[in-house]
C-alpha cells in the first residue's frame, strides 16, 4: 500500500529538542511551568513552617529569551507570586518569598540567570 509510512511512537514522556525549542519560542514552555509549580511549593512551604499556612499561592514566571554571543539564551526570569495568607502582614510575606527564591532548588540550578521576585500579599 502507498501513502503514509508509520513512525514508531516517541517513547518517552519529554518533547524532543525541536519541539521543546519551539514550544518555548511560542510561549508553551514547560520547564518555565515546572518553576511556577516549584516556586509556589516553595513559598507555600516556607509559609507553613513559619505557622503561616496559605490560603491560595500562584507564581506566574516571565522568561525572557533572546540571542546571545554563543547562540539563544535565557538572560532573566522574574517571579510574580500572589497569596492570600491569614494573619500575615506584607512584609513578612516579602520576606519569606524572597528567602524560599533564594532557597529554591530550581533558583539554586538556575544561579546564572538573573532571576527577579515581586511578591504581593492579596
Amino acid at each position: 500500500m502507498g501513502g503514509r509510512k508509520h513512525l514508531p511512537a516517541h517513547r518517552s514522556s519529554r518533547p524532543p529538542r525541536a519541539a521543546l525549542h519551539l514550544r518555548f519560542v511560542f510561549g508553551a514552555w514547560a520547564p518555565r511551568q515546572r518553576f511556577r509549580q516549584q516556586a509556589t511549593m516553595a513559598l507555600s512551604l516556607a509559609l507553613s513552617q513559619a505557622g503561616h499556612p496559605p490560603t491560595r499561592v500562584h507564581t506566574k514566571a516571565v522568561v525572557q529569551f533572546g540571542p546571545a554571543p554563543d547562540g539563544f539564551a535565557i538572560s532573566r526570569i522574574d517571579l510574580e507570586t500572589e497569596g492570600t495568607v491569614p494573619g500575615i502582614d506584607a512584609a513578612t510575606f516579602e520576606t519569606l518569598a524572597s528567602q524560599a527564591k533564594i532557597h529554591c532548588p530550581v533558583s539554586k540550578a538556575l544561579a546564572a540567570v538573573e532571576i527577579g521576585l515581586s511578591a504581593k500579599l492579596v
